[in-house]
């Protein structure tokens, strides 16, 4: 099992919430949860122009505890999150009150697949910047399977390079998790946790070669980079 497999899926148990909004100091409260997923969700939908509306089906990678899923239910038509942690799925489950918001698990297979080349936007929020490259890339396979032509894949990376201190950082953190020390000044030691950086241009390319299109760059080198991605209405354009 990968190391960021076995954090969201086991590590995460003790205090979920905390690991999706460290904001938060009551980590078992789902209304301040849900509050500040507004928030992030009006802030998301400004920046990079977000597409809603009841005709606009979303696919959300990464959904977690449902934070934003809950919003995307309220301003799209349907909304299927996906996370490969079955405890937050159910979490999620246990407070979506929509009937058009569902929730899937990601195997090892990949994406689920759910009605594949219908779905107008898939999305992601934090989540991208956690996985190898190799994922990364049959992760974007998928969803060029996903969206119908001329749908829109829209996800946050964090872009900034990793200095020398953070990986000194890193370093430390791995050899107090092997002794048995779970968390350092407040944080996780799980090698989960770490993120991995990739060149833009390797980012470009993984997309290109899954067939979609890069139409803009948010913020290139940034914690909150945002990749606006298109897969073509027609073959060869």
């Amino acid at each position: 099992m990968r190391a960021a497999d076995r954090f969201w899926k086991h590590d995460v148990q003790g205090e979920p919430y905390r690991y999706i909004d460290s904001a938060i100091r009551d980590y078992h409260d789902w209304s301040l949860l849900y509050e500040d997923g507004r928030r992030e969700f009006t802030r998301i939908r400004e920046k990079v122009k977000l597409p809603i509306g009841p005709g606009v089906d979303v696919y959300e990678i990464g959904c977690g505890a449902g934070r934003l899923t809950a919003h995307l239910g309220e301003h799209c038509g349907r909304v299927l999150g996906v996370d490969i942690s079955e405890f937050y799925l159910d979490l999620a489950r246990a407070h979506s009150r929509r009937q058009n918001v569902a929730f899937e698990l990601v195997t090892e297979a990949g994406l689920p697949l759910n009605d594949a080349g219908h779905w107008d936007v898939v999305f992601s929020y934090q989540v991208m910047h956690y996985l190898p490259l190799s994922v990364f890339s049959h992760y974007v396979c998928d969803v060029s399977r996903l969206l119908r032509p001329g749908g829109r894949l829209i996800f946050q990376f964090d872009t900034r390079p990793i200095t020398l201190t953070t990986r000194v950082s890193w370093m430390l953190r791995r050899v107090l998790y092997r002794l048995g020390i779970p968390e350092w000044r407040g944080v996780s030691n799980s090698p989960g946790l770490f993120r991995h950086v990739s060149a833009i241009a390797v980012l470009r390319r993984a997309l290109t070669d899954a067939g979609l299109v890069v139409e803009n760059i948010i913020d290139p080198v940034a914690a909150d980079s945002w990749f606006l991605v298109r897969k073509p209405a027609r073959i060869g354009e």
